[in-house]
């Protein structure tokens, strides 16, 4: 292969991973003082549409690639993950992310993650996570990469939103169904990457608060990995969780598309009028 040609499968390549939830969200990784670190920058891609607020899956999809990357190597499958705002989230500009371990143990580990804007001891966001104990590759390296070793998006992503980047399709009011295409995919567990389900259950539980009025975000998201997807598209269907406390609270129970409908993930929210 000559230079040229080696150039354009770089370019098509690098296209590729700028067009997947995790490539596009330009997130640069590296351990110190056997902690990981992350750093990304915010952008309107990363907005709920029609707001200048990011969405709480796109941060979970940090979460979940930062946690689930240890000093000492690369952990799947996601078992759970927690992201809750500590307080009004930036719109744009550079977040920074520390993953403190909690446990790890023979099967699971867990960490817990910190997001900031340049001042850990200021989160304005806190996130747990709890992975199997399974190796599956290579940790960060010891500095953060130069610019140009950066896998970050360096131009046109070719969506104007993370939920365009989902592709669903609404089927009901609080039923949201997406494919597993391969912007959404997950490699090594041959299912659908758990930060796109977590949005996937966002989406759904805003969209069957619309009626209520004023504009819903999320404020705490949990999701629970159940099964992986078998199916070629998942369906999430928001139930409300009546009660007396502040903010709307949604269940979302993603299943298998189908008539046996299997259970693989289940996302519960709290929403609340921006």
């Amino acid at each position: 292969m000559d230079d040229d040609a080696r150039d354009e499968a770089a370019d098509a390549a690098d296209a590729e991973w700028s067009a997947h939830i995790v490539g596009a969200l330009g997130l640069e990784l590296w351990a110190a003082d056997g902690l990981t670190h992350g750093r990304a920058v915010l952008r309107p891609e990363m907005w709920a549409p029609g707001t200048e607020v990011p969405r709480l899956g796109v941060l979970a999809t940090m979460v979940d690639v930062v946690i689930g990357s240890l000093p000492s190597g690369a952990l799947n499958p996601t078992v759970d993950l927690r992201i809750a705002l500590l307080d009004r989230p930036p719109s744009q500009g550079q977040i920074g992310l520390v993953c403190n371990p909690l446990k790890q143990g023979q099967r699971l580990y867990v960490g817990e993650a910190l997001l900031h804007t340049g001042d850990p001891d200021a989160p304005f966001a806190r996130a747990v996570a709890t992975f199997m104990n399974n190796r599956i590759g290579d940790g960060p390296g010891p500095n953060p990469a130069p610019p140009s070793a950066r896998r970050a998006p360096s131009g046109d992503l070719g969506f104007r939103s993370f939920d365009e980047l989902l592709d669903t399709r609404v089927l009901a009011r609080g039923v949201v169904a997406m494919d597993a295409h391969p912007r959404v995919s997950n490699g090594p567990g041959g299912t659908i990457q758990g930060g796109a389900q977590a949005l996937l259950g966002e989406i759904a539980a805003e969209h069957a608060l619309e009626p209520l009025g004023g504009r819903y975000a999320a404020v705490d998201l949990e999701i629970r990995y159940l099964n992986r997807v078998r199916t070629e598209s998942v369906e999430a269907t928001a139930e409300f969780l009546l009660g007396d406390l502040s903010g709307a609270q949604v269940r979302v129970p993603l299943r298998e598309s189908g008539p046996e409908g299997r259970l693989v993930s289940l996302v519960t929210t709290t929403c609340r009028v921006l």
